[in-house]
């Protein structure tokens, strides 16, 4: 029952974390973010919930894909994110 319920909190946990970045990481270099996040959620929520409808059990293989999907959009705003106290240049 734990897998049924994994893409959902994925999706929402990144849902909310794209809407968040909109209103408050206005710096150019955490812009990428947000699509690498809809990438992974597509991938990985999407892999997921096909297969729980029914889908192939091989569509199970992209969804790793999502989760580097997810991490490179983290990375981006770590990156983005490890000056955001400095004065702006």
């Amino acid at each position: 029952m734990a897998e049924d319920r994994r893409p959902v909190r994925f999706h929402a946990h990144h849902g909310d974390l794209r809407l968040r970045h909109l209103h408050e990481h206005r710096r150019k270099r955490a812009r990428l973010a947000p699509a690498f996040f809809l990438s992974g959620v597509v991938f990985f929520s999407g892999s997921l919930y096909a297969m729980a409808f029914g889908a192939p059990r091989w569509l199970g293989a992209i969804t790793p894909i999502g989760g580097v999907l997810f991490l490179i959009g983290w990375a981006i705003l770590a990156w983005a994110a490890r000056d955001v106290d400095q004065p702006a240049a």
